[in-house]
């Protein structure tokens, strides 16, 4: 069970295992509203999000795509979405004990926080456990293995030929995958028939199947969901760890788009690091471009979506958006990110601010900046939105 694995790591922690030798810590009602809005989340479609190393870009998938449909869910009694969760930076314990910290943040509605290296005594001084940590946890990992029914979590660099094959084992599971090819009939790879009849267009004859789940032409892929309305999200973080050869990574895209999304009916999500040899440079107003992602001429192009998580605080930038960014360190900390759609076949491509606790993962919608763009401190937001903008309250999602 999900929920042993973070045990033991908990216990590994309290036994000074997991000290490092540095020593150093380290609907579409699920996207932000106006990212939601522009974005058709929980249809089938390919996304591509991207940002610098250490903005967020991970939490911002995870949250947005995992863990809050799942919480939705399991508080209205609606269906789970299945997630494959293919985890190529981070080995499972770590995301496992991150999803715990986002779950105890949530349920406690803040009040109560963990960081990965705290629950895990990764750094044995920054903070000692106690029997009362160890009860909070106790109680909140049976959330995990609520998760662990709709999640397959993968760690470690695969090829993409067996991203692809686990896609078409598990849509299998879930489906039949129809093909018609050399005169038979194939369903999950098995031949059941033949492709005796005949149609005749302009002048032109194709051989198909007609049968109970419906048509299967010659050279044509079909497939039958078992439940057309359960969600499929598959998750790739990141593909830039496929390693440098773009070939690789078109041969990841070139799956995903026309077989995974088109075929089999996913939502496709895949995380990008951004070029390295752009980081940092934005225009002006701290916006990137197509041309910041790495390695990626297929992946930009075979995407619906491009969302960019930007850091302005890391940009050194005093301002983005019209959001103050002095304004919203807390503790040494950035605690504001940018959210920016660069690519978006489905409409306008927004942007927005967001506040975000990097310890837990948690993400806050912001109220929207003064349309003149003037600093935080402005007489056209409310104490209310104005205390938020300054991060005094944490962001809490209900």
């Amino acid at each position: 069970m999900l929920s042993e694995i973070v045990r033991e790591g908990i216990q590994r922690g309290l036994r000074g295992e997991n000290v490092t030798s540095t020593l150093t810590s380290n609907p579409n009602q699920f996207l932000p509203t106006k990212i939601g809005t522009a974005l058709p989340t929980g249809q089938k479609i390919y996304t591509l999000v991207g940002g610098e190393s250490g903005s967020g870009k991970t939490a911002f998938v995870d949250a947005f795509y995992v863990l809050n449909p799942f919480l939705h869910a399991r508080k209205h009694g609606t269906r789970v979405p299945f997630v494959i969760y293919r985890s190529f930076e981070r080995p499972k314990l770590f995301k496992l004990v991150k999803w715990l910290s986002y779950f105890i943040y949530y349920e406690t509605k803040g009040q109560l926080e963990y960081s990965v290296d705290t629950i895990l005594s990764w750094v044995s001084k920054k903070k000692d456990l106690h029997e009362g940590d160890i009860a909070v946890f106790e109680r909140y990992l049976p959330m995990l293995d609520e998760l662990e029914q709709y999640l397959q979590l993968m760690p470690g660099v695969v090829t993409p030929e067996s991203v692809a094959e686990n896609i078409t084992r598990v849509a299998r599971q879930l489906g039949k995958d129809a093909q018609g090819i050399n005169g038979k009939l194939l369903v999950n790879g098995e031949v059941v028939g033949e492709l005796n009849r005949v149609e005749t267009k302009d002048g032109i004859e194709r051989r198909y199947f007609e049968g109970r789940l419906g048509r299967v032409y010659e050279d044509e892929r079909v497939y039958f969901p078992n439940d057309p309305l359960h969600l499929v999200t598959h998750v790739t973080d990141h593909v830039s760890l496929y390693g440098q050869s773009k070939e690789v990574i078109d041969r990841h895209s070139e799956f995903i788009m026309p077989v995974a999304r088109d075929i089999f009916g996913f939502q496709c999500v895949d995380l990008n690091q951004l070029n390295r040899l752009t980081a940092g440079q934005t225009d002006q107003k701290g916006f990137y471009t197509l041309s910041h992602f790495k390695n990626t001429g297929t992946l930009t192009e075979n995407a619906d979506a491009v969302v960019v998580v930007v850091d302005p605080a890391n940009l050194r930038m005093e301002s983005w958006g019209g959001y103050s960014i002095g304004e919203t360190i807390e503790n040494g900390e950035a605690c504001f990110r940018g959210l920016q759609v660069i690519k978006n076949s489905y409409g306008f491509k927004p942007s927005m601010g967001m506040a975000f606790y990097g310890a837990a993962g948690v993400w806050g919608e912001l109220p929207r900046p003064p349309k003149d763009e003037r600093f935080i401190n402005s007489d056209e937001m409310s104490d209310r939105d104005y205390q938020m903008l300054r991060l005094k309250q944490k962001p809490i999602f209900t």
